[in-house]
């Protein structure tokens, strides 16, 4: 029916975003052809129908570039030290939407970690945790910035995503009990 001819659409239309040296993907095909580390990250965590190599590959590529997207446990929508190229409101660089981390796409990462490395999973699980813990839930964060705090999805998503890697990972689970 209609339902199945939409997401084949979807389906067929995403390998457009796809950069071919590395296996990321792209959020955009115009303006902003970055590097989208939620995008990929959510991709992978709601099963979203792409060839296994192309699901490797973007594990891969997160698993190689943690260290560019994480602080304190949560992420950056770009690689570190990359903008956005188009913004619909002026937001200045390293703050919200323009280079601030989000405990929104924790989960879907330590999901995403776990599978190439426990220990790294759980570093990154107890740092989101902490920070939620000992300075709140905020919308988002960076060095000396806190946007909007109590923020829900901050948690429930760290949570879920938390929650679902334990059960599918039980080294993920061992690790954090030890």
């Amino acid at each position: 029916g209609w339902y199945a001819i939409l997401a084949s659409s979807i389906e067929d239309a995403i390998v457009s975003l796809r950069e071919s040296s590395d296996g990321s993907y792209y959020a955009a095909s115009g303006d902003c052809r970055q590097k989208d580390i939620w995008g990929m990250a959510y991709m992978l965590y709601i099963g979203f129908p792409v060839p296994a190599a192309d699901r490797e590959a973007m594990l891969d590529f997160l698993y190689a570039n943690y260290d560019r997207y994480l602080y304190k446990g949560q992420v950056r929508h770009l690689l570190a030290g990359e903008y956005w190229q188009k913004l619909l409101i002026d937001v200045v660089p390293e703050t919200y939407q323009n280079g601030a981390y989000w405990a929104t796409a924790s989960g879907w990462l330590i999901w995403c970690l776990a599978q190439r490395d426990i220990s790294l999973a759980a570093r990154i699980a107890v740092e989101a945790a902490s920070y939620l813990k000992e300075e709140g839930s905020y919308e988002c964060v960076n060095e000396n910035y806190q946007k909007l705090p109590s923020m829900v999805v901050s948690a429930t998503n760290l949570y879920a995503g938390l929650k679902r890697a334990a059960a599918e990972f039980p080294d993920l689970r061992d690790a954090l009990d030890s």
